[in-house]
């Protein structure tokens, strides 16, 4: 990648991660053609912050893991770990686009994440409380957090829901509005939950979440 296209996707805040099809199908060759492309298929990762950027060599194959290898020092782990994640959502994706008669493998795929801002909230009386919540720049977001009394019987404790879509979705709890994905640390009544997860001009989708008192239940799915 050159400096010019290095600068021009240079993110503000946070960290934008890419994936760019090393050897896409010519043009003209028709998605029967793309559907065909032998596997794993090739890609160019990098993550890359307002301050710095990693390349990495990417190799994706449907109903595997990706083989990822950083081409020189490695990014904090923390964003390599979301670079694999990506990478293995596209390999996920890749038998649905094929059924959809779209070409499985796409040429760029382009993600950003924001900062994560650490909350914490203390109350006398009351555990504190600390949450790590995606924020970006001029962003307003409301989280609503529950505080545990000390001492005393314990009140019935809730647990939390981290939610990733790919593209993005608005999420329903039944008539509840929980947000728009990517969102952190939702507080919900531990239990089973229907959720709703609804995106422009494409069906609804349902999931089916356990939450767990004081734990975190994490969704990362493509619609």
């Amino acid at each position: 990648m050159t400096e010019a296209e290095l600068a021009r996707l240079r993110p503000h805040d946070g960290a934008r991660f890419l994936l760019e099809r090393a050897a896409a199908p010519e043009a003209g060759a028709g998605p029967a053609i793309a559907a065909a492309a032998a596997e794993p298929v090739r890609y160019a990762g990098w993550v890359i912050t307002p301050t710095a950027a990693w390349g990495y060599a990417v190799a994706l194959a449907s109903g595997a893991e990706p083989e990822i290898a950083a081409l020189d020092a490695p990014a904090p782990p923390e964003l390599e770990k979301t670079l694999v994640m990506i990478a293995r959502l596209t390999a996920r994706a890749a038998p649905s686009r094929r059924e959809d008669g779209q070409p499985p493998w796409p040429p760029r795929v382009l993600r950003w994440r924001g900062p994560k801002v650490a909350l914490v909230v203390q109350k006398d009386g009351h555990a504190p409380l600390a949450r790590a919540v995606d924020l970006a720049a001029g962003q307003h977001r409301t989280v609503e957090l529950v505080l545990e009394k000390k001492g005393g019987a314990a009140a019935p404790r809730g647990g939390f829901l981290t939610a990733r879509t790919q593209p993005y979705s608005v999420v329903y709890l039944g008539g509840r509005r929980l947000g728009e994905t990517p969102f952190a640390a939702v507080p919900l009544p531990a239990g089973r939950h229907v959720l709703v997860f609804k995106h422009p001009g494409r069906p609804p989708v349902t999931r089916t979440v356990t939450i767990r008192a004081g734990e975190t239940t994490k969704l990362a799915f493509e619609l």
